[in-house]
């Protein structure tokens, strides 16, 4: 049986962070986290990219994340990455008529379907749940809008 854990949906969020649309500079900023860690996010716009590097309390690398942005800097995909380099998975994104993320579909490295995340939104668009799903199909977790499901790797 699958092990579910709970993330905060910020961390994926800031990992892939968008910036203003149409903007073509790098920008930095540095996210400081309760247990010590931080998070430093570098945002290319001009080359449509994004990376998110967390490190512990002796700059130790923890994981990587790094985003493929659109036009409007959205990220399309993210690779992410443990503290060694080794790829754990990578997520794909698709976003409804609103340009919200709709829904989260990750991989293995070698492109194995792992599960999928689908994000449910009010009639005012706020996000309301994220359902989970298996590589089956199975639904596995239904979450609120605050935590994102997650697998255990």
């Amino acid at each position: 049986m699958k092990k579910i854990a709970l993330l905060a949906l910020l961390g994926w969020r800031l990992a892939c962070a968008q910036d203003a649309p149409g903007s073509s500079d790098i920008r930095v900023t540095t996210a400081l986290h309760d247990d010590g860690s931080r998070t430093v996010t570098t945002i290319d716009s001009g080359n449509h990219t994004s990376e998110a590097v967390t490190y512990n309390q002796a700059d130790k690398i923890l994981r990587k994340v790094v985003c493929t942005l659109d036009d409007e800097n959205n990220p399309l995909q993210g690779h992410v990455y443990d503290g060694k380099g080794h790829e754990l998975y990578r997520a794909v994104y698709k976003r409804n008529e609103m340009n919200r993320v709709s829904e989260e579909v990750e991989y293995t490295p070698d492109n194995r379907l792992l599960g999928r995340f689908v994000y449910r939104y009010d009639a005012a668009g706020r996000l309301m749940k994220i359902d989970a799903y298996d590589a089956d199909g199975n639904l596995v977790q239904s979450g609120g809008k605050r935590a994102l499901p997650r697998r255990d790797r």
